[in-house]
């Protein structure tokens, strides 16, 4: 899988998370367990070139996590489709729901 930028990004990790349920803002939230450095930075035509990725089960497990030129770090949750549907992967940001422990 290669993830392609648009946008200088730095700090590119490959995450690993849980999720649960918070009760109290009635929503999914995710919980990151650890992470793995991938790059310092990424340029605009870059790829983020990542072997041998298969998700576990219906949520997702893993993603990318990067800080962009603000300085702001970003989320996304990446999901690998194993039915017969043309979109194999989907990824989608999930800034707002990570939680940290």
């Amino acid at each position: 899988m290669i993830i392609w930028t648009t946008l200088p990004i730095y700090n590119a990790l490959l995450i690993h998370f849980s999720n649960d349920w918070d009760e109290i803002a009635d929503e999914l939230i995710y919980i990151l367990i650890e992470t793995y450095g991938m790059t310092d930075a990424l340029t605009p035509g870059e790829g983020l070139q990542i072997h041998n990725y298969s998700s576990l089960g219906t949520l997702p497990w893993s993603g990318i996590s990067f800080y962009d030129e603000r300085v702001e770090r970003h989320f996304f949750a990446i999901h690998h489709d194993i039915s017969d549907s043309p979109n194999w992967y989907m990824m989608w940001n999930f800034t707002s729901q990570m939680r940290f422990e």
